[in-house]
C-alpha cells in the first residue's frame, strides 16, 4: 500500500464546529476556542504542505481523540475540512473533491489525525 498524499497529527483537544454566533449588529463569528483550533490546524498544514492545492477526487480520513463527550463526529469533521481549504491543502471540500470521508473516534492523547488518500488507494 502506498503513502497518503498528505498526513498530519495536530496535538490538542478537538473542537466541534458549532453554530455561528450573530451579533446584534448582524455580524457573524465563531467561538474563540473553535477559531484557535482551526488556526492550529491551518498553521500545521501550512508548515508541512508545500505545493498547489490537491484537487481530488480523494478520500479524507479523520481520527479524533479527546473530544468532549457528546461531540458529533460530523461537526468535528466540518472544522477540519474548512481548515484544509483555508490552508490551501485541498482546493475544495465539496463531494466531487472529497468523494469519501472517514471519521472515527480514537483513544489516547487528545489529537486530530488527518490523512488524505488518492481515491484509488484507500
Amino acid at each position: 500500500m502506498s503513502e497518503p498524499l498528505f498526513a498530519i497529527v495536530v496535538e490538542g483537544k478537538p473542537v466541534p464546529q458549532g453554530r455561528p454566533r450573530v451579533t446584534r449588529w448582524g455580524g457573524v463569528h465563531y467561538s474563540d476556542t473553535l477559531n484557535e483550533y482551526r488556526e492550529a490546524i491551518k498553521f500545521t498544514c501550512e508548515k508541512l504542505f508545500d505545493g498547489p492545492p490537491l484537487v481530488g477526487p480523494f478520500t479524507v480520513c479523520l481520527r479524533f481523540a479527546g473530544a468532549r463527550k457528546g461531540s458529533d463526529l460530523d461537526n468535528l469533521a466540518k472544522g477540519v475540512l474548512d481548515s484544509l481549504v483555508d490552508a490551501s491543502v485541498i482546493l475544495d471540500d465539496d463531494w466531487g473533491t472529497v468523494c469519501r470521508l472517514v471519521v472515527e473516534a480514537a483513544e489516547g492523547t487528545p489529537r486530530t489525525e488527518i490523512e488524505i488518500w488518492d481515491n484509488a488507494e484507500k
